[in-house]
């Protein structure tokens, strides 16, 4: 899959980031330890098919980063995990001035309790009408098309 990220900067504590801005940041340097729920593989691999085709669609959030140019992740960490499927060197992010960890679990837990989750007849639905479009889009992917790897 097509990495579509640039190089890192190579000091991204160097210049401060402005606090909710779109930036990008290096992958290597989000921690993603102490999270609440960990990261379900099979969602991250579907995100990063997603990612290689679209893009991402949306940045994660972090806290400032330290001064070795770390910073926590606050949500979003299975785009982190796609995006390191992919080998992207960098993700799309944003930066929160929150140092509270209570404020920034409460971020964390409110982004993952308001997300709509899928119905499985949703899921099934979209599932459908995901592979429909694909195959007018890339018919040669069909399985029994020749050429076709599935």
């Amino acid at each position: 899959m097509a990495a579509r990220k640039p190089p890192a900067s190579p000091n991204p504590a160097a210049a401060a980031p402005e606090v909710g801005s779109i930036v990008s940041f290096p992958v290597f340097k989000v921690r993603r330890d102490n999270r609440l729920r960990a990261v379900d593989a099979a969602k991250a691999e579907m995100l990063a098919i997603s990612m290689a085709q679209q893009g991402q669609q949306t940045p994660i959030w972090l806290t400032l980063p330290d001064a070795e140019g770390y910073a926590d992740l606050v949500m979003g960490g299975h785009r982190v995990e796609a995006a390191m499927i992919l080998g992207w060197s960098s993700i799309d992010a944003r930066h929160t001035a929150e140092t509270d960890r209570r404020k920034l679990r409460l971020m964390e837990i409110d982004e993952n309790l308001a997300r709509v989750e899928l119905t499985a007849l949703d899921r099934a639905i979209h599932l459908a009408e995901r592979k429909r479009i694909h195959l007018e889009l890339y018919p040669e992917s069909a399985q029994g098309t020749a050429g076709a790897e599935a």
